[in-house]
């Protein structure tokens, strides 16, 4: 991949080199969470009850979901994005996404197409904050405060060790896998690649975080439920080409 890094260093690594791993997120500003500062405490503010957050930055939370992945009944699967729990606050707050994804022929539905169709749709959303910020009420600032680190945070093994260490492999290898056999889902990761680097042209960091589906629970529900409609009031997800 081209963009301003050679390779990906895993989100949790740098808390871990700190050694504060706990309440890496810090949710419910104004509808977004947020990353924790990695050299701030892992405990809340006494006078505020919350943790010190890096405000120009954001966790995406995403997930899909395929009833019958793997078999002739995976007929259709869904998208879930959830940037946080949304409230009155920040009339620039980005609605969670749940939605259908599209019949394409020549592709099954599967867990892992969903899981990527949902990254997809979270950082083509996070594009509106890395170019005009809004996710803080800075309103009084002399210049808006724009998002500089993105964070999509998934429980899909798949999906974060692809982004994180599989497909620079495969690009060198001409989109093989270490045993020759092409590699699956390669449109996905094509578009995937095209929207990481176009943030990062933009001025921002891409990270993709890894985490126990406990951890992930709003966004696997909000694809549970655009497996039956579309609830995003305004969709704000594209297909690219992939450049």
């Amino acid at each position: 991949m081209g963009g301003t890094r050679d390779t990906f260093i895993p989100f949790e690594e740098i808390y871990r080199i700190l050694g504060n791993t706990e309440n890496m997120e810090v949710k419910d500003f104004g509808g977004f969470t947020h990353v924790r500062c990695p050299c701030s405490s892992t405990h809340t503010c006494h006078m505020c009850s919350r943790h010190f957050a890096r405000v120009d930055s954001l966790v995406i939370a995403v997930d899909g979901a395929c009833p019958g992945n793997g078999s002739n009944r995976a007929v259709k699967s869904a998208c879930g994005v959830y940037f946080g729990r949304l409230n009155g606050s920040n009339p620039h707050r980005q609605e969670n996404l749940a939605w259908r994804v599209d019949d394409t022929p020549g592709y099954a539905h599967t867990s892992h197409r969903a899981e990527q169709h949902a990254a997809l749709g979270a950082l083509y959303a996070a594009q509106h904050y890395v170019m005009n910020g809004g996710q803080w009420p800075c309103d009084d600032c002399p210049s808006p405060c724009l998002v500089k680190h993105v964070v999509i945070k998934s429980d899909s093994a798949y999906l974060v060790n692809s982004m994180t260490s599989h497909i620079k492999k495969w690009l060198a290898n001409g989109w093989r896998t270490a045993s020759k056999t092409p590699v699956k889902n390669r449109d996905l990761w094509e578009q995937l690649i095209f929207e990481v680097e176009n943030l990062e042209k933009l001025g921002a960091v891409v990270d993709f975080w890894h985490v126990p589906r406990e951890m992930n629970t709003e966004a696997d529900e909000l694809a549970n439920f655009g497996l039956e409609e579309d609830i995003e009031l305004e969709r704000r997800k594209r297909r690219s080409t992939g450049g």
